[in-house]
């Protein structure tokens, strides 16, 4: 049975640190359907990169519950969609055809380190790699310290049934644009891990060093 997820229902996150977004508890968790809204979600700079036409930037009861409830935690996908150069979404979950390529899992260790976690079909084997990022507040942006690009743009913090849930943008691969490349971008909830279960997902992983 399909979950309706209506994006119009952002709004009820936007600069707030403690809202709810309305799901329907009696479908399946894990099969969503993203219903595209009528107007365009984001806007993109002038270097390509989206953020929310809404909320470019965390209210201060936002930022303060970046570091109070997301640093610190896990977090796993409940889906994503990919984001339309017009700034419009796709209609549809973005890995649920998708061949080669699966979501990351992040724990956010620190204010300085990201966990990120991940299969690879090549090997294969769960694997992770630590990244050390700095974290603009503001922004709600998790940047790769050592470079300009970035693992997570928080764009919505909240609660549902008593779960803590981020809105994020976040670049998915790149995808060919004839002689060049253009990055792929996806908007994902991430619901936050409990202890156990991202014991889980540590225990099952082995370390991959990678320069990202």
């Amino acid at each position: 049975m399909k979950k309706t997820i209506l994006f119009g229902l952002f709004g009820l996150f936007l600069g707030a640190a403690t809202s709810c977004v309305d799901l329907d508890d009696n479908k399946d968790n894990n099969d969503y359907l993203i219903v595209e809204p009528d107007e365009r979600v984001f806007v993109f700079d002038e270097n390509g990169v989206p953020s929310h036409i809404s909320a470019p930037t965390l209210s201060a009861a936002g930022q303060q519950t970046l570091y109070d409830e997301v640093v610190g935690y896990g977090w796993r996908r409940t889906f994503t969609c990919e984001i339309n150069d017009d700034g419009t979404i796709k209609s549809e979950d973005y890995f649920y055809l998708l061949d080669g390529a699966g979501p990351i899992t992040y724990y956010i260790k620190t204010a300085e380190e990201l966990h990120r976690y991940f299969y690879v079909d090549a090997v294969p084997m769960n694997a992770y790699n630590i990244q050390p990022i700095t974290i603009d507040a503001k922004t709600g942006t998790l940047y790769d310290a050592n470079s300009t690009h970035f693992s997570l743009r928080i764009f919505a913090i909240g609660q549902h049934n008593d779960k803590w849930h981020i809105y994020a943008i976040e670049p998915l691969g790149l995808r060919s644009n004839g002689n060049s490349y253009k990055t792929v971008w996806g908007c994902t909830d991430l619901v936050r891990m409990t202890d156990e279960e991202l014991k889980r997902k540590q225990d099952e992983s082995q370390l991959l060093e990678t320069d990202n």
